[in-house]
């Protein structure tokens, strides 16, 4: 195991606590202290393994597929934008790479491993792991590896995965979030699976959304979009079902706190160069009369001194038109410029290029709504009798809209299954 100190781009694996505890294991030549080690590092491989997408059973050689396939370095950071002018001394230090790690993806044949055998650790059924790309793109770099005794022999096809899948965090998430606390990305491993055909009703205002964000993704200039209207129409939810739709082409949902709006310049400078494309959402936007956030959020919609990146939008829902809170004393003159005060917390609206409104469904609406969501579970009702059920449950809540169609044949299935 000694040739793996020589790693070079791919040399922050040797970081991971499962790989050190397996060079440590090798090492080892004591019993005694062996069988310590293994238990330490079949526990920490399990742990793992809840978090780590399926590709294969064997738990180490999932672990460490895992940690190939996304790992972050200049490397694949290079071929993810380029994956026909790669650097040649990049390249041969990979290969290099590739080599020292085939050793490593190999060693657990040469182990007794009996004890707690890890060779059908990893099962699809181990909460919700699975692969993010279901086109086919890990698949066909996977079996590759599988049947390949020298890595370095796969590189051309590992770079044409980088450069189609994305490397590092946007080759393994679809959707992420901005961590304002430790100003960095984390993924979602459990995003809302919610699709677009799930949607019911809104078609023509949806639309929008979707054809604004097919124009982003071929390259064209797409506008940033606020989502306005009453509560519960399915604006956050049309928003969220985006990447499942459009990741496997390189759309990337990064959900951006408001309080963390000021971080924008910088999330925007981490996005600037990558290959995928990005939406930066904000859900809830709005702003009382004393918060300045909005200023940042401006500066990065228009572009400052530097240029704003072509592969970056945001989308914002809110349930006010004009997101900044006006109070009519600030139509007296307290302040000398008074309209020019105005017209910049009435300004952040207009720089979204595109609104799109979702009003509170009429009855005929609302009722449409709750039928389709009937026939798409699969339930069967008298469909007069639904219908007033229906309209009852609105008297006894707070209004018509999808989110409370949802929450009332939610009720009606329970009902039935009881």
């Amino acid at each position: 195991m000694q040739q793996l100190q020589t790693l070079t781009v791919y040399r922050q694996i040797l970081n991971d606590a499962v790989v050190q505890l397996m060079i440590e294991l090798l090492r080892t030549e004591n019993s005694e202290e062996k069988a310590i080690i293994f238990g330490e590092l079949y526990y920490n491989l399990a742990i793992e393994n809840e978090n780590n997408v399926f590709f294969v059973s064997n738990g180490w050689q999932n672990h460490l597929l895992n940690l190939l396939l996304y790992d972050d370095n200049p490397f694949t950071r290079q071929t993810s934008v380029n994956n026909l002018d790669i650097s040649p001394s990049l390249y041969r230090a990979a290969q290099h790479d590739l080599q020292c790690l085939t050793s490593l993806f190999q060693v657990d044949t040469t182990l007794d491993v009996k004890l707690a055998p890890w060779d059908k650790m990893v099962t699809t059924n181990d909460r919700l792991i699975r692969n993010y790309y279901e086109n086919g793109y890990s698949e066909k770099i996977v079996q590759t590896l599988l049947a390949s005794d020298n890595w370095s022999n796969c590189i051309d096809l590992l770079i044409n995965y980088y450069y189609t899948a994305g490397s590092g965090i946007f080759g393994r998430y679809h959707t992420l979030r901005w961590d304002g606390e430790k100003r960095c990305l984390t993924g979602v491993a459990n995003p809302d699976p919610i699709q677009i055909t799930d949607l019911i009703g809104y078609q023509k205002e949806r639309q929008k959304v979707l054809d604004n964000t097919e124009a982003f993704l071929s390259g064209s200039t797409g506008n940033n979009v606020l989502l306005y209207g009453d509560r519960g129409t399915g604006k956050s939810s049309t928003i969220k079902a985006l990447p499942n739709t459009y990741g496997g082409i390189g759309l990337r949902l990064i959900e951006v706190p408001k309080q963390f709006l000021s971080h924008f310049p910088t999330l925007v400078q981490l996005l600037n160069g990558r290959p995928q494309y990005y939406i930066l959402f904000v859900d809830d936007l709005s702003f009382e009369d004393s918060e300045v956030e909005y200023k940042a959020l401006k500066a990065v919609m228009e572009g400052g001194v530097e240029l704003k990146p072509k592969n970056v939008l945001v989308y914002a829902t809110s349930n006010r038109r004009h997101l900044i809170r006006e109070n009519f004393s600030e139509r007296q003159h307290d302040d000398v410029h008074a309209a020019d005060t105005m017209e910049e917390k009435l300004s952040l609206s207009d720089r979204f290029g595109l609104t799109v409104t979702f009003t509170a469904p009429d009855q005929k609406q609302y009722l449409e709504i709750v039928q389709g969501l009937a026939n798409r579970r699969g339930l069967r009702f008298d469909e007069k009798e639904l219908h007033s059920k229906a309209l009852q449950w609105v008297l006894n809540h707070s209004g018509r809209s999808g989110r409370l169609a949802k929450q009332f044949i939610d009720h009606m299935e329970g009902r039935k299954k009881n």
